[in-house]
């Protein structure tokens, strides 16, 4: 199975001179972890819930006077499109990322994340358990 086939294609973005507070008030109303931060069509960065709470709240800094790009991870790990689940896993692990962007040109297509890949590997186990309770005739 490829990334394409279970990436979320409707990611929200911010621009980089965002404060802070309103992409924690744009995450809690979309109920999501991470906004990506992107300028001029290109992929600039992520901003996760975590990097809000560690790097702002933390810190003690203002988040309607701090800008998503003080605080934005801005190195992206990301993958392409055609990259299997087994080889976008072992990145994710190796980079200890939960999010991985779906990049194509530096044009950001999609996102799939931890959660995403948990689901897609219950449902082969759900589908390798009904195969094994399945009576074989001959």
């Amino acid at each position: 199975m490829r990334l394409r086939e279970i990436m979320k294609r409707n990611v929200i973005s911010i621009p980089s001179d965002f404060p802070v507070i309103e992409a924690a008030r744009l995450m809690a109303e979309r109920n999501i972890g991470c906004l990506m931060v992107v300028q001029e069509g290109q992929a600039k960065g992520i901003l996760t819930d975590r990097d809000i709470v560690v790097n702002v709240i933390a810190n003690g800094a203002d988040p309607a006077a701090t800008k998503v790009e003080d605080v934005m991870q801005s190195h992206l790990v990301s993958a392409a499109p055609d990259m299997d689940l087994v080889e976008a896993t072992r990145l994710m692990a190796s980079h200890h990322v939960r999010r991985l962007p779906v990049m194509e040109d530096g044009h950001l297509l999609g996102i799939v994340t931890l959660t995403d890949l948990a689901r897609v590997v219950q449902e082969e186990v759900d589908n390798l358990c009904s195969l094994r309770a399945t009576p074989v005739f001959h």
